[in-house]
């Protein structure tokens, strides 16, 4: 008998498997490509621990995928490996394996080969192992996860899942190490819950770029003063435009567990919305550096939003500030993001 046939016989058991679609329209309802991956894998004889669909979001893809490395040996994804703009399930991902299963992508796109000719080339399906599970990610179509699982990981699930359990204990002592894996995803928290400053020195040089808003919403007598340009105090739109600015560059000494960094630009502007009575402010950071400029960017929306209260609030101390988000951020490890709608 050859050692991999020893092997796969050893590892010839149910597998506890994950399976989560990575879409921003599907449903359990249409999620053919989940629902197939589930049959599959169950005629396999083994076990779905769960099945879940998360928006094609980098961040939130992760969040799932690492958080169901906790009951999981294997997950399964479909979705977000093409080179479309919202594909993003590879860099969610494959950033943060332990090892790389090269082997898996090669051979997936070897025998697409057979069935879509050159256009198996533009799939980025690949394999690998996080915090001891292993991570496979396929296409979205049913085709290709037929292709996958039927042609590669089922054949050899029972082994993939034998070579990465030393590594973990799956059952009833994963549910004690549970929030330890929770913390583990927050980068600002230590193995111990403690509050820390992430060590960002072995990080490379890269160019960021963060855009936030805030929304500043008041009474139509205080937009028309607004928009006028005759209130008292000056200024409205110049002087929180300042204060934005002014407030990014301090942004270490308000957030305590942020990184102090040389910001290149900081850019804030204001939009004057008639319909809704508000002000929409976008500020806009950048940087070369080792750490993101998310927090700044969001930092500056919110002061240049309360100094248009501050500056207002004497004709409407009613006046709200909401929607305060990110809009979007390149560069860094983590990839870009674009926040959808």
């Amino acid at each position: 008998m050859k050692p991999v046939d020893a092997h796969r016989r050893e590892g010839a058991r149910p597998v506890r498997v994950a399976i989560v679609t990575v879409s921003d329209t599907r449903t359990q309802g249409d999620d053919v490509s989940g629902a197939l991956a589930n049959d599959l894998l169950e005629a396999g004889g083994h076990e779905i621990v769960a099945r879940e669909i998360v928006r094609d979001e980098p961040l939130e893809v992760r969040a799932c995928v690492e958080r169901l490395t906790s009951t999981a040996e294997v997950i399964v994804t479909n979705g977000g490996t093409g080179i479309a703009a919202r594909d993003s399930t590879y860099e969610a991902l494959a950033s943060r394996f332990d090892k790389t299963l090269d082997g898996f992508g090669e051979l997936f796109r070897s025998l697409s080969y057979a069935d879509v000719g050159a256009a198996a080339m533009m799939s980025r399906a690949t394999a690998g192992t996080m915090k001891g599970a292993v991570i496979v990610m396929l296409p979205g179509s049913p085709d290709a996860v037929r292709l996958g699982l039927e042609k590669i990981v089922i054949p050899e699930l029972g082994h993939l899942a034998k070579l990465t359990r030393s590594s973990r204990t799956i059952g009833t002592a994963e549910a004690t190490t549970a929030t330890a894996t929770t913390s583990a995803t927050l980068t600002h928290l230590d193995a111990r819950g403690q509050a820390r400053m992430v060590d960002v020195g072995e990080k490379a040089m890269t160019t960021r770029e963060a855009v936030a808003q805030a929304v500043v919403t008041m009474s139509a007598d205080c937009f028309a003063l607004l928009a006028s340009g005759a209130t008292k105090k000056g200024d409205v739109l110049a002087t929180a435009r300042i204060a934005g600015i002014q407030a990014s560059k301090k942004t270490s000494e308000l957030i305590p567990l942020c990184h102090p960094i040389a910001l290149s630009s900081v850019s804030v502007d204001l939009e004057l919305d008639a319909t809704r009575h508000a002000v929409r402010v976008i500020a806009t950071t950048r940087t070369t550096d080792r750490t993101g400029v998310e927090m700044e960017a969001l930092v500056a929306a919110n002061v240049a939003a309360l100094t248009v209260y501050d500056m207002l609030k004497a004709v409407d101390r009613a006046i709200t500030i909401g929607d305060v988000v990110l809009l979007k951020k390149t560069g860094g490890k983590s990839g870009d993001y674009t926040r959808a709608g």
